[in-house]
């Protein structure tokens, strides 16, 4: 697999030098390739290929006396996303939504009886593409079914806003901030798919204004974390890194919101597909200030990836000065668990620049362990100076992504 889509032959003579494939090949030999062999080939043979199925989730559901999981099935890489909301207080109804690119699949189920809220667990395997919901049953008895559902479809681009409230609002360094917040009775739960982000829109002076930022892992913040409901399942709370700009209206209104405070936040958007790194197992990623945060959701999924499992993962984290650096230490102390990690920061205060010859060294491919894909995030010069780079040395637009 280290030699796939290249000359692989000095890689194969280091470990087989032994192997006479000359003698091997020859007796494959079969003759000369005829023209025309095909010309007698019935056209309606000819077909083109059918038209890909739509993936629909599959649902089981399992019990113990205490406990009821609800089980969606959907497919390998297939990155989904998860929206749990409590439909009243009788913890009898809930609707779960299975996101899969543009498409909510919606199930609405009335239990057999009532659960207690949140739930216990909820485990989504972005490879796998399995989600898990573990619930707890208010009176711990065997049911003789879960109940019944109904099963309904929406178009991710649709308008709906989940309110939230302010739980945490803290400085984070010199011009940064950290913003946890919880859904309103903690009625919604949401896991994002690897990659995605969400749209935080608040009123100002009669208008709405929006900015989209992508919830951060629930281990970076730092700070007043003793405030938090360490009872609350993680999904019930969105945890966010911003970077204040002093003529930002939507930073520096965020930045005075206080606990208790609501906004409105879209449901998750974006486009980026798990499946395209799949066969990649040396992997680039390339970020500029707050362009980190769709990264963390990433870095934590390859390194966990069971099938073809990634054997270089580099992060090049590009800041003005030391002081900019994001969970500068989170990153070492994941260097040091993991040596397929490494972290490398560049300062533009010390000459440091995206550019063609920072990053031709990593990609020479008489190599066996040059990089065979990038992600990209930073602000829209950096984004187009990292793509003109990675053009430059030869990088289809399959070999990158670039979070917008």
């Amino acid at each position: 697999m280290r030699g796939v889509g290249r000359d692989a032959t000095k890689l194969f003579d280091e470990v087989h030098a032994w192997v006479n494939y000359p003698q091997l090949l020859g007796k494959c030999y079969v003759g000369p390739l005829k023209d025309n062999v095909a010309a007698n080939v019935e056209t309606d043979l000819i077909r083109p290929p059918p038209a890909p199925t739509e993936l629909v989730p599959r649902f089981d559901w399992i019990q113990q006396r205490s406990e009821l999981t609800l089980c969606f099935y959907t497919r390998r890489m297939a990155n989904p996303g998860l929206l749990l909301k409590r439909k009243d207080a009788s913890d009898v109804e809930l609707e779960v939504r299975v996101q899969l690119g543009s498409i909510w699949h919606v199930f609405s189920f009335k239990l057999s009886a009532a659960v207690v809220w949140p739930p216990k667990t909820v485990r989504v395997g972005p490879e796998t593409g399995k989600i898990e919901v573990v619930l707890t049953k208010q009176v711990a008895e065997p049911w003789q079914t879960y109940g019944s559902q109904e099963i309904s479809k929406l178009n991710s681009t649709c308008d709906e806003r989940l309110t939230y409230e302010v739980l945490n609002c803290e400085v984070f360094n010199h011009d940064s901030f950290e913003l946890c917040l919880q859904s309103i009775e903690q009625s919604v739960l949401v896991h994002l798919p690897v990659g995605y982000h969400l749209d935080i829109q608040l009123p100002l002076n009669g208008e709405l204004l929006e900015r989209s930022y992508t919830p951060v892992p629930h281990n970076c913040l730092l700070s007043n974390s003793d405030q938090i409901d360490a009872n609350a399942s993680p999904s019930i709370r969105q945890e966010f890194l911003i970077k204040h700009y002093e003529k930002g209206a939507v930073s520096s209104q965020l930045k005075q919101l206080q606990p208790g405070a609501t906004v409105q936040l879209s449901l998750p958007r974006g486009n980026f597909g798990l499946s395209a790194l799949e066969a990649h197992r040396n992997i680039l990623l390339l970020a500029a200030g707050s362009g980190i945060t769709p990264i963390l959701s990433l870095l934590r999924s390859l390194l966990k990836r069971q099938t073809n499992r990634i054997e270089r993962l580099q992060l090049m984290y590009f800041n003005k000065t030391q002081a900019d650096i994001w969970l500068k230490d989170k990153f070492q102390a994941l260097q040091e668990a993991d040596e397929r990690f490494t972290c490398k920061n560049i300062l533009s205060e010390a000459g440091g620049r995206i550019s063609q010859e920072l990053l031709a060294p990593l990609f020479n491919k008489q190599q066996a362990e040059s990089f065979s894909f990038v992600a990209v995030c930073g602000p829209t010069g950096f984004n187009t100076a990292a793509v003109n780079s990675l053009r430059e040395l030869k990088l289809k637009p399959g070999q990158m992504h670039v979070f917008q």
